[in-house]
Order: structure tokens, then C-alpha cells, then sequence
């Protein structure tokens, strides 16, 4: 497969080394979330993640692919521009790639925050480098709206689903499924946050 990358500027010779087998581009980002961010968002990619975030990624990586009965809960606290939310998009594509997780929920401090993120899912999704690996999401699709998506792909269905902080959650159930992971993402608001009760 030809990959794409950031530069507008390369030459037919650079061009030609970037085309990669498939399998090993596959591997590649299931194992390595600077590889995942590289292909999936090459525009927005500027430098790897540090430690830490790897840390993280290996952590969750492996609480994804577990199949015991176990609830992972984790909270992150950074300050603003550490690219938390990058992060969270990245993971819920890992998720919908190379896990069998099939209802995934992101809440945030609104709907139309957390409806935003799967914006930008949707927009990996479609990218050139991560269609030409994965497939085409889109051929699956049965249902399409700005706060959930439904769609049959990489051998489940998957729902996709936003909701705001404060918005009946509880008890979600699509499609006789209930949320198997849960994202809160700035789920409180800057008022919320300085409120004292």
C-alpha cells in the first residue's frame, strides 16, 4: 500500500519508499501509537509521544484486550495543550481497529463536545492512509447521525455513540448491547469545575 504523509514536497524516489506492505503496516499501529498517529493523522502528527503517554497506551492497550470480567477505571489530569484529547481519539481507533470492543460511548461536558470528537473519528476513519489499510468503514453503516454512529466493520458491529455530562446515560442500550468502554473526555465544564458544591 502507498502511504501518505504530511510533506507536499517529496520527490518521485521518497515518494516510491513510502509504499509498505499491508500486514506490516497493520502491526506496525496496533503495536506502536506514535506509527498509529503518523498514518492516521499525519497533518496533526508533529513529534512523538513521551513516556508517559506510552506508559499509558501499553496500560490501556492491554486493559482493551483483556477478556476477563475486570472494570478498568482511569483518570488522567494534565493541564490544557498536552494533547489529552488526542490521545482519547487515538484510542477509540485503536479500539474500533484492533479490539473487539463494539459500543463505545464518549461523554463530554456537552453533546456537542463529545459529538465533535466523533467528528474527528469519523475523519480518521475516512482518512486516504487508514481506508487503504483497514477498508472502508462507510459500506457498513446502518445508522449515521452527529451523536451516534452504527456500523458493521472489521468483522463487528460497531456503535459509535456521544452523549453530554448531565444527559441520561444510565442504562444505555443499542441494539440489545450496553457500553463495553466509557470515555469521559473534559466531561466537567470550567464553571462546573470552580463551582465549591
Amino acid at each position: 500500500v502507498a502511504i501518505k504523509t504530511s510533506s507536499d514536497s517529496l520527490t518521485k524516489e521518497a515518494e516510491e519508499s513510502l509504499i509498505f506492505n499491508a500486514a506490516e503496516v497493520e502491526l506496525n499501529a496496533r503495536e506502536d501509537l506514535n506509527f498509529l498517529a503518523a498514518l492516521s493523522i499525519p497533518e496533526v502528527y508533529e513529534s512523538p509521544f513521551p513516556a508517559f503517554y506510552l506508559g499509558l497506551w501499553s496500560y490501556m492497550t492491554k486493559a482493551a484486550w483483556d477478556t476477563s470480567r475486570k472494570v478498568y477505571q482511569l483518570a488522567i489530569g494534565l493541564p490544557r495543550g498536552h494533547a489529552k484529547t488526542t490521545w482519547v481519539k487515538l484510542y477509540i481507533l485503536f479500539l474500533i481497529l484492533f479490539t473487539d470492543r463494539s459500543y463505545i460511548l464518549v461523554i463530554g461536558s456537552n453533546t456537542t463536545r463529545a459529538e465533535a470528537i466523533i467528528a474527528d473519528i469519523e475523519a480518521m476513519l475516512d482518512s486516504w492512509n487508514i481506508q487503504t489499510v483497514f477498508g472502508n468503514w462507510r459500506a457498513g453503516i446502518t445508522k449515521n447521525r452527529q451523536d451516534e454512529k452504527i456500523f458493521h466493520f472489521r468483522n463487528r458491529t460497531i456503535i459509535l455513540a456521544a452523549a453530554g455530562q448531565g444527559t441520561a446515560v444510565r442504562g444505555a442500550n443499542r441494539n440489545f448491547k450496553r457500553p463495553d468502554v466509557i470515555i469521559l473526555d473534559d466531561a466537567q465544564t470550567s464553571k462546573g469545575a470552580d463551582s465549591i458544591s
